[in-house]
């Protein structure tokens, strides 16, 4: 019987494409940390309402979130992993620490983005989808659920990256003319995550089929 024929993406293409991401996450994470002086004018014209009006908590927010877009694309490098694995272990609970206190802090000061309640909501439900894939990976890795915990800790880390899909967006909306963020906010506050996650669960649909056809024989 033939096999069924599956999409693949070239390892050069899957690699470069991590990479990528990895430093995306890094730039803007290092950015991000300019929030930790607590100085409202480091803001946007966008979010410096948000962080006047919630003072230490947008900045546990951004510093938090910063942490974990610092931390979460390495949790993925196998041979870190293998090489060392105590490194990978505390990074991660430092990773999964980041993501509960910015998630949490999100949930806080969502209601107060601009754009209204269209956006407001759209954070909120994006915090706490954060929130939850987070601790889920966290409770299989107790449980010594590997597979299944790599597999959540991917869908995080997706959520955490929209950080920085929503930058690009808006880079892009500006370019083309959409406005600025307080016009663009009721969008970002869902396609800066979503497609993320669309993407995440395709590649493991994909991944299910690929390994399927594998299987069958020849």
């Amino acid at each position: 019987m033939p096999r069924t024929a599956t999409l693949r993406v070239h390892p050069v293409l899957a690699a470069a494409g991590f990479w990528l991401a990895v430093l995306l996450s890094l730039v803007v994470g290092l950015a991000s940390l300019r929030y930790l002086a607590g100085d409202p004018r480091m803001a946007g014209d966008g979010i410096r309402a948000s962080m006047v009006a919630n003072g230490w908590i947008f900045v546990t927010h951004a510093a938090a979130a910063a942490l974990a877009l610092i931390l979460g694309g390495f949790q993925f490098v196998g041979g870190l992993r293998r090489r060392a694995p105590g490194l990978h272990r505390w990074s991660g609970r430092m990773y999964v620490a980041a993501c509960v206190a910015g998630a949490a802090a999100a949930l806080w000061i969502a209601p107060d983005a601009e754009g209204g309640r269209l956006a407001g909501f759209g954070f909120s439900v994006l915090a706490a989808v954060w929130l939850y894939t987070t601790l889920t990976g966290w409770r299989l890795a107790m449980q010594r659920d590997f597979t299944a915990h790599r597999r959540w800790m991917i869908r995080s880390f997706a959520l955490t990256f929209g950080a920085v899909t929503l930058r690009l967006q808006l880079v892009l909306f500006q370019a083309l003319g959409f406005g600025g963020y307080v016009e663009l906010s009721p969008l970002l506050a869902y396609s800066s995550w979503i497609p993320n996650l669309l993407a995440v669960e395709l590649a493991f649909m994909l991944a299910a089929a690929s390994a399927a056809a594998s299987r069958q024989p020849a």
